[in-house]
């Protein structure tokens, strides 16, 4: 902490320096204690353990000594003696030396002294006893060393038991100078105690008087956190001190500003978000003089998605900071620019001068997303589609304006993308109409409200029909047939599209398989797959059951796709199929194609020059070469089976609708 101390710094001395006076005192009265303990096990180690660890030394070379002296009796084998014998001569040694180690350090009473005198005799006598059988033993003479053995081993009995006496004395006097450091220690433990109660009692109450003076400020800065976590971010935060309480505000005040960041903006572009933009949105409405026109402006990416999945999602959040980039300089400096959330971004414009100003802006943003975008070293060109809505000509509630800009988005993204559109009354009444039209197509299936219409295909030749094309129509009660034009869309929006598939291929295939029970000619039955039938990857094994659950065979049904499925291919489903990418011609021969029609050639890339001189060599036969011809100009679509089964029809005008 920077400065002079702080009220609390100067309190938590205070207590702390009372505390550790305290402490101070005790330590000095234990350290003495401790000290003077301390010197008494020091002594009683270097006195007591040390001769005992070097008597112990004396004990074990005599015993090691005196054991190969006994072997050597034992054995009676003169190379026995040149093995063992400087092992004995060295234990000797050893033992010797401890003693002589011992002698003067170690004796400090009349007792010691008797008792000392004892062993040097003794360890003298044994030492002579040793060397004469090792002679013998040596000069071959085993009985002579026998004897020097025996002789030898009244006086290893008495050696081992005065080391006894030594040894018991050292423990008794171990004893004593242990039984007085514990009666120190019991003192300074009881004195101790009584000197931390005190410190106790003066630390409480130190600390109640400083827990006073602190628990205040602490009070208020628990207020405010709440009010944070609340989610009022008002710029509340005041500091008025520069103790730890005003280091703790500030750090509040600063977490205030970060999560003010994580609340109202977006991570990615630094733009305000959906929370922020409401708030400026709601805030300019209110403020907003009542000839004032307020811009709310609704921007959708085009193309977003197929970058995304191409190149990445990192490619796609570059998109993104660029878009943001690009929506910044094109707007100014009192307008919000926010985003959404995805691909989508909203902008409130401010005291716009007229319809005109604010169509001049949208025009720049489009023209800004027009130019190239440089994503990993790729072009790459994107478009936006744009809706707006005007404060207070569409309405003069906020929430309803950012609504009818949503809506006007889009009918701009329905109406062909790259473009604007400004609300309009018509438009709601269009999305209204469009969200009944989705909730009632979701239950007619079930109500059995579809059916199949079946367009023939006729042979140029003789008229012989010779399949049909099914076609999905609608009977909406109180409204009657609607368009596909009209609910195919909506279907395909909302994944409905699959079921819709569905239940047309297996319709299609149980009429296939009626009209093929009993007819000499085959009459296949077409049925058209969108692209998201086609993507789906348990399509083989939907198509397989159909078959088998309707009893139709192969032959008898084609799919058709158009060249917007080949555009939005699923590898997956294209493998399964047997078709790889674009060169759909060189597939497995089990799909082999018989029916193209010629705007597909439109659709190959150049790359498949092959695949498309294929389709130019079927186009350029010309009309005589085509055998089947389908459609209005030739038969209209006809409910159920009705003329669809075999027969001929007569070309022209005759059954078109």
């Amino acid at each position: 902490m920077n400065g002079p101390l702080s009220t609390i710094s100067r309190k938590i001395i205070f207590a702390f320096s009372i505390c550790a006076a305290t402490m101070i005192a005790i330590g000095l009265f234990s350290t003495l204690g401790v000290s003077r303990m301390s010197t008494n096990v020091s002594g009683m180690y270097s006195r007591n353990t040390l001769q005992i660890a070097k008597i112990s030394n004396v004990t074990i070379a005599l015993l090691n000594s005196r054991a190969t002296i006994r072997r050597l009796q034992a054995t009676r084998l003169a190379a026995d003696v040149g093995k063992f014998a400087p092992g004995i001569r060295a234990d000797l040694e050893i033992a010797d030396r401890e003693w002589a180690s011992y002698y003067p350090a170690h004796v400090r009473d009349g007792h010691e002294r008797e008792l000392a005198d004892r062993l040097n005799g003794l360890i003298a006598e044994n030492r002579r006893y040793a060397n004469e059988a090792i002679a013998a033993f040596a000069a071959g003479n085993f009985d002579a060393g026998a004897d020097a053995v025996n002789r030898g081993a009244d006086v290893a009995a008495a050696l081992t038991r005065v080391l006894r006496e030594d040894v018991a004395l050292s423990l008794k006097q171990a004893k004593s100078a242990s039984d007085e450091s514990a009666s120190t220690a019991s003192r300074i433990s009881q004195i101790s105690i009584a000197l931390v109660i005190v410190n106790l009692l003066v630390v409480m109450v130190v600390s109640v008087a400083i827990l006073r003076s602190i628990l205040g400020p602490l009070k208020r800065a628990a207020g405010v956190a709440n009010d944070i976590a609340s989610g009022k971010l008002e710029n509340q935060i005041t500091v008025d001190s520069r103790d730890e309480i005003g280091q703790l505000f500030e750090a509040m005040k600063k977490m205030e500003r970060q999560l003010r960041q994580m609340i109202y903006y977006d991570t990615l572009t630094s733009l305000p978000n959906r929370v922020l933009f409401n708030e400026r949105l709601r805030r300019t409405v209110a403020g907003a003089a009542h000839h004032a026109l307020i811009g709310v402006v609704m921007i959708d990416m085009d193309q977003f998605k197929g970058v995304n999945d191409t190149m990445g999602h990192a490619a796609g959040d570059t998109l993104l900071r660029e878009a943001a980039a690009r929506l910044r300089i094109s707007v100014r400096p009192c307008d919000t620019v926010a985003r959404f959330g995805g691909d989508e971004f909203a902008i409130v414009l401010p005291d716009v001068r007229d319809g005109d100003a604010l169509e001049h802006i949208v025009r720049t943003i489009i023209d800004r997303f027009d130019e190239r975008f440089v994503l990993n070293g790729k072009e790459v060109f994107i478009s936006c589609s744009v809706g707006i809505a005007v404060y207070p000509t569409d309405s003069p509630d906020a929430d309803d304006l950012l609504k009818y800009a949503d809506s006007a988005m889009y009918s701009a993204k329905r109406s062909g993308r790259r473009g604007f559109r400004f609300y309009s009354r018509e438009l709601t009444a269009d999305a209204t109409a469009h969200l009944q039209l989705k909730a009632e197509l979701r239950g007619a299936i079930g109500r059995g409200e579809l059916e199949l219409h079946y367009q023939p295909k006729v042979l140029l030749q003789d008229h012989e029909v010779i399949g049909s094309e099914a076609l999905l129509r609608w009977h909406r009660p109180g409204v009657g047939l609607v368009s596909p034009g009209q609910f195919i869309p909506i279907a395909e929006e909302s994944g409905l599209i699959v079921d819709l598939g569905k239940w047309v291929l297996r319709e299609a295939s149980r009429s296939a398989a009626e009209w093929n029970a009993s007819g000499t000619r085959i009459h296949k039955v077409a049925v058209n797959l969108s692209a998201r039938q086609f993507q789906c990857h348990d399509l083989v094994q939907m198509v397989t059951g159909i078959l088998e659950e309707t009893g139709c065979r192969p032959e008898w049904l084609e799919l058709e796709i158009t060249e917007s499925v080949l555009l939005e291919e699923d590898e997956t489903i294209m493998g399964a199929f047997g078709l790889q990418g674009y060169g759909a011609f060189h597939c497995d021969r089990r799909f082999r194609h018989r029916l193209l029609r010629a705007q597909l050639s439109d659709a190959i890339p150049d790359r498949y020059a092959e695949d498309r001189q294929i389709i130019r060599s079927e186009g350029d036969h010309g009309p005589a070469s085509c055998g089947t011809r389908e459609g209005h100009p030739f038969h209209c679509a006809v409910p159920g089976a009705a003329g669809c089964c075999g027969g001929r029809r007569d070309g022209g005008a005759s059954g078109v609708s």
